[in-house]
């Protein structure tokens, strides 16, 4: 499949070429690319390197790699390979820069409203200026749906790059077979707050106009998604991008194609993940299905508003942002999504009518959803079967209902470790179906019974909602249940009657329940009136005899308890507790002293927070607190009537004592109450320690020396600060330096900061009051006393001068020095003359030398370059006084595997030279040569050859056993070395000459006398030497010779004998100078008979059937003589058709008798005119029916 296929084609057949292809298992060129990395063959640099190959150079691409399979779009291959360009330039920058570069020789532009078109009408790219005048149109379109419509961001303009705000597409003859266009990201985006990306577009220049129109709006919205994020994840570029190109030209509907039987996609293979990209294959675009799912079941804002958030954070984050938006904007989620998705993709084709879902879903033929089982008889089980899903993929499992009343119990079991979902569709053909889900619990299990009178068959969805997993298992079951005509029996066990129930306490609701079938849920309510009105408890409970009860505050001794059980056909029966109880509050309330609880000291006048913690059934209505300075002997009020927040601030009073105790009493509604007292003794005294907080410096500031800084403090005291001491670290408190000793306490102090740079330092305030309670604080993080001189770095070597060896170690050496310390150096190389730099290394220790293995291209314009950091971000940087040189005189090394001695090759045939090859820059090129007279000459193979390891030779037309090659290896520098085979190998001759009869080849009528033309093509890879050419007249029995000894001229005039017969055959034998020999015999029969060339009627009869055939030498050049038996009288008309179906002439319209006839046809058209060389259709057409053959012209 190659460029053809960008020929005016059907869509559908497009589509089905493309399945087809797939189907029998041919990877895309991306697709045998990255299968080699993934299995080693390849490094990840190399994959890049073909991936551009491929796109902008498929020549030089190895053959091994090379695919028809049509990849469509190379923009996400195109975005790999750019966003990692860093790791092809380092060894590759010569041969990668150019291939990034736009495309050249354009010389025709065509301006738009928002686009420049570039193009040619010249050279191997010329395309007709009406082609590109279509494509401005539908570029248009696409903007005025895209950017004004759906209101997504405009690509960046190119202004920085020296372009305007005029987004550039070139067409031109993309190389790559089956590649329509792709976006091309350039730069980096204006945008600092995010991934924004400027681009370019490549369009073919030979497509039909459905494709120009899906092509563009699908290209176009990649463009737009650089305006947001080029680091999304690659799926969710193309499920976009087709779902764009179905917005914008809605009545096309290409992307149907992409859903079908052949290929892998959502509705096929619906275990995949929804984050699935296929370099192999299609279901990326197939994947269209999840955001017309987003879009149609919400609206088409939400795929714009995914890629707004995409660009707010850098990164991928597509799944994540997607569940962010539904629950913002949609009050939905990503996990009810896919619970949707899954159901929604089940109604399509025919089966929409019932849930029309999909707006297009219809034209998704139905059985392409594959269910992974299907049951019709029970009990059934079952497990994942061979497609087990995968994270955010599923199932269908169906369960034909038909010819059963009744229900079905359906259970259910995932994989633990994993969250599920199971989704139930009862599918009625002829009306909405109902939905429903079994609840699960935390280990995915869960069970449901289904009625299914009015269903045909029940659809089991298991979902996979987690984030990650592969291949993930289940177990499910299937049981029929019988209709139930029983009413379930129902007693209440506790409470029946006489119980008393504390109010805000858990009790546990008891009950017995039974049904013929099953109780399919029950539900509870209370009374406290003697049943005149009931609450609800409970509804829709299992049948699990017990439920726990949070007992509600509503005092009374007039209780009831009801149980009501439904069955699953919602038949229901009830009982009642058979006595009333009570409900009351009979709880006391609990407390606990937390502050002071022993030990404390309180200072007299100072105020202290009494703690506690209180609790009650029905609440704490007041706290009283108390406290003893005699252990308990007496009580004294500290407050009544407090409310229960668990705090109270206390004035400490004037009473010191090393015996003291609080309580704390609390009290309920019915003035029930519960008290604590303090576990230990504490103190009330003057014991307290001053409190002091550091201010300023207090972390991250940043002192200048010799400046004026305050430093500040709040300090307190019961008693008052009697003094206050300051000091200084500069290595995190490990030592401290004095500042000022004795200063009053008045929150500040003016401090010249001293010259001793550190970014560890910390202030330290100490202080005393009247009794010598020491309180100190110190900074609560480091802050900075600044190094404001910046290092000193003088590179020594290379420094101007010096020649070094590509693939050398060399050290590179410098002297850097700092007031303080060298903290780290980053070194950098340029090639060019200081034009680009290149990072060596960052983060280097200040060791003084750096070793380098000297890498290419070679260059007389070398520079290096040392940038030194101190530890306070200061940086100074030196580069070589002058010029030095970098050059390989090193050649390569070269080693011929095959042949290398002893091999038998075939002549004309295809062998593989083998070789390895290094250098210590790069081998540019290989030159290949082979010699048939054991090295006296020698011809080429081939000359520059990339350096694969490999070429396929076609051996050339020689015999010989003296044969030897050549293998010549060039480096980047043209340093050469060459291997040649180790001993002597052949070229020999084995094979037969080809040959194929070409005229006559069956169906062909000749008559006898006329001259007409045998045809053949013959080929030996030494040259046909002579032909013989027979025929028979009884199908091959017997041969006659026509002629021997022939030329090889493909042809010969052939006066066709008296003999005769439908049962004809020609064969012809082909000798090349070996005397090998090939032969060839018609495919089927020919008929030789008595005709005439005018419009004639046959006496032979009446023919049994209507037939038409050529009787003179088809192909023809002057006329062709067509032979007609009509069964029956009547009009009749031949007509001609081209090879697109298309009516171009017509060679008779009258009437004619039934028998036998012959009519003629000129080849010239109605004016005339020569019709083109070609293949025609005659069609036949009579009262009888309608007879095809073919027919072909050739030019005169």
């Amino acid at each position: 499949m190659g460029r053809e296929m960008k020929k005016p084609l059907s869509l559908i057949l497009f589509l089905i070429l493309v399945c087809v292809g797939l189907a029998e298992g041919e990877q895309t060129v991306f697709g045998k690319i990255e299968e080699a990395h993934r299995s080693g063959e390849i490094d990840r640099a190399t994959e890049l390197l073909y991936k551009l190959y491929a796109v902008k150079a498929p020549d030089r691409l190895p053959e091994r790699y090379r695919s028809e399979a049509p990849a469509l779009c190379a923009t996400v291959p195109m975005l790999d390979v750019w966003r990692n360009v860093d790791l092809l330039v380092k060894d590759k920058g010569e041969e990668v820069y150019p291939l990034l570069t736009r495309p050249t020789g354009l010389d025709s532009i065509i301006n738009t409203t928002h686009f420049k078109f570039h193009w040619t009408n010249s050279g191997s790219d010329s395309v007709g200026k009406s082609y590109v005048d279509s494509l401005t149109v539908y570029a248009e379109s696409s903007w005025s749906y895209e950017v004004d419509y759906l209101n997504w961001d405009a690509p960046p303009a190119d202004y920085d790059s020296g372009g305007d705000n005029l987004y550039d597409i070139y067409v031109f003859d993309i190389p790559i077979p089956g590649v329509l266009g792709y976006v091309q990201a350039e730069s980096i985006g204006p945008d600092p707050q995010q991934e924004d990306a400027i681009s370019w577009m490549a369009i073919d220049y030979n497509m039909s106009s459905i494709y120009r129109k899906s092509t563009l709006a699908h290209e176009f919205n990649h463009s737009c998604q650089f305006s947001y994020s080029y680091k999304e994840k690659k799926f969710w570029y193309e499920n976009c991008a087709v779902w764009a190109q179905d917005e914008v030209y809605d009545g096309e509907d290409d992307y149907t194609g992409f859903l079908g039987g052949g290929v892998a996609n959502p509705l096929t293979r619906p275990e995949w993940s929804i984050t699935v990209f296929q370099t192999s294959g299609y279901y990326q675009y197939g994947g269209v299905t999840w955001p017309k799912y987003l879009a149609e079941n919400n609206d088409v804002d939400i795929v714009r508003k995914i890629w707004d958030l995409n660009a707010t954070h850098w990164d991928s984050f597509t799944v994540e942002d997607t569940d962010s938006i539904l629950k913002m904007d949609y009050s939905d989620s990503l996990t009810n999504a896919i619970k949707e998705y899954a159901v929604w993709r089940y109604f399509t084709g025919s089966t929409r009518a019932q849930n029309p879902y999909y707006e297009e879903g219809s034209s998704w033929t139905t059985s392409y959803v594959a269910p992974e089982h299907t049951h019709s008889t029970y009990p059934a089980s079952g497990d994942e079967g061979t497609r087990p899903p995968d994270y955010y993929g599923i199932n269908f499992i169906e369960f034909d209902t038909t010819g059963f009343p009744g229900g079905l119990n359906i259970s259910f079991d995932g994989e633990d470790g994993y969250s599920w979902a199971a989704m139930l569709i009862e599918y009625n053909d002829g009306a909405p179906s109902a939905f429903s889900e079994i609840s699960l619990d935390a280990n995915g299990s869960g069970n449901r019974l289904i009625p299914w009178d009015t269903s045909q068959r029940i659809v089991l969805i298991p979902c996979v909602l987690s984030s990650s997993g592969a291949d993930l298992d289940y177990t499910y079951s299937a049981s029929f249940i019988p209709t139930d005509t029983d009413t379930p029996y129902v007693e209440v066990v506790y409470p029946n009657g006489g119980e008393s129930l504390s109010v805000a306490t858990t009790d546990t609701i008891r009950w017995i329940a039974t049904d013929s079938v099953m109780v399919d849920s029950v539900s509870i309510y209370y009374s406290t009136n003697g049943g005149s009105i009931w609450s609800p408890v409970a509804t829709g409970e299992e049948n699990d005899s017990s439920y726990t009860w949070l007992i509600p505050n509503t005092l009374s001794s007039n209780c009831l308890v009801r149980i009501s059980a439904w069955d699953w056909t919602a038949k229901w029966d009830e009982d009642t507790s058979d006595a009333v109880f009570a409900i009351g509050d009979f709880t006391v309330p609990s407390v606990t002293v937390i502050r002071p609880n022993g030990g404390e000291d309180f200072g007299i006048g100072s105020t202290d927070t009494v703690r506690w913690d209180a609790s009650d059934n029905v609440g704490v209505d007041s706290i009283g607190i108390y406290y003893s300075t005699d252990a308990g002997g007496s009580w004294g009020a500290v407050s009544t009537g407090e409310a229960n927040d668990g705090e109270y601030l206390w004035l400490v009073p004037n009473t010191p004592s090393d015996s003291c105790l609080v309580r704390v009493v609390a009290f309920d509604p019915s003035l029930l109450q519960g008290a604590d007292t303090s576990d230990n003794f504490f103190t009330i005294g003057d014991s307290l320690n001053p409190v002091v907080d550091v201010i300023h410096p207090n972390g991250g500031e940043s002192l200048a020396p010799g400046t004026e800084d305050t430093i500040r403090w709040v300090a307190s005291d019961d008693n008052g600060i009697d003094s206050v001491n300051i000091y200084y670290s500069t290595d995190d408190g490990s030592s401290w330096i004095d500042i000022s000793h004795g200063e009053v306490n008045d929150s500040t102090y003016a401090w010249t900061v001293p010259n001793t740079p550190s970014d560890s330092c910390r202030v330290r305030i100490d202080v005393f009051d009247p009794a010598g309670n020491p309180g100190s604080d110190i900074s609560d993080n480091l802050f900075t006393i600044l190094d404001t001189e910046p290092p000193i770095v003088t590179v020594t070597s290379p420094n101007g001068g010096e020649q070094w060896e590509i693939g050398d170690v060399r050290q590179i050496t410098w002297v850097a020095t700092d007031n303080i310390s060298v903290d780290s150096l980053s070194v950098f190389y340029s090639f060019t003359g200081g034009m680009m730099w290149i990072l060596l290394s960052r983060g280097e220790p200040n060791d003084s030398s750096y070793d380098w293995t000297v890498f290419g291209p070679p260059s007389d314009s070398c520079l290096m370059r040392i940038i030194a950091y101190d530890y306070g971000g200061s940086a100074a940087a030196d580069t070589s006084d002058s010029l030095f040189q970098t050059f390989d005189s090193t050649f390569p090394s070269v080693l011929l595997l095959y042949p290398n001695g002893g091999e038998v090759m075939e002549a004309g045939g295809v062998d593989t030279i083998r070789w390895t090859a290094s250098d210590n820059y790069v081998v540019d090129s290989i030159n290949i040569y082979y010699s048939s007279n054991g090295g006296g000459s020698w011809d080429i193979v081939s000359t520059g050859e990339p350096n694969d390891s490999s070429y396929e030779w076609s051996i050339p037309s020689v015999v010989s056993d003296s044969c030897l090659v050549r293998v010549l290896a060039v480096d980047g520098v043209e340093n050469t070395s060459l291997d040649e085979s180790d001993s002597l190998f052949s070229i020999a001759d084995s094979t037969n000459p080809s040959i194929q009869v070409i005229s006559p080849n069956g169906g062909e009528v000749w008559g006898v006398g006329d001259e007409d033309t045998i045809r053949w093509v013959a080929s030996d890879v030494f040259g046909v030497d002579s032909v013989n050419i027979y025929y028979s007249t009884n199908n091959g029995g017997s041969w006659f010779v026509v002629s021997r000894d022939e030329p090889n001229d493909s042809s010969y005039v052939w006066t066709i004998p008296d003999m005769p017969s439908d049962s004809c055959l020609v064969r012809i034998r082909a000798y090349d100078p070996n005397n090998h020999m090939g032969t060839d015999v018609s495919d089927d029969m020919f008929a030789i008979r008595y005709v005439g060339v005018e419009e004639t009627t046959v006496n032979r009869g009446k023919p049994d059937a209507l037939a038409l055939s050529m009787i003179t030498s088809n192909p023809f050049k002057q006329r062709a003589v067509f032979y007609l038996a009509l069964p029956q009288t009547g009009n009749t008309r031949l007509d001609v058709y081209d090879i697109t179906g298309g009516l171009v002439g017509n060679v008779f319209t009258g009437h004619l008798e039934s028998g036998y006839h012959s009519l003629e046809w000129s080849g010239d058209d109605a004016k005339g005119n020569r019709f083109p060389s070609g293949v025609y259709f005659f069609r036949l057409e009579s009262v009888s029916g309608v007879s095809v053959t073919k027919g072909i012209l050739l030019g005169r």
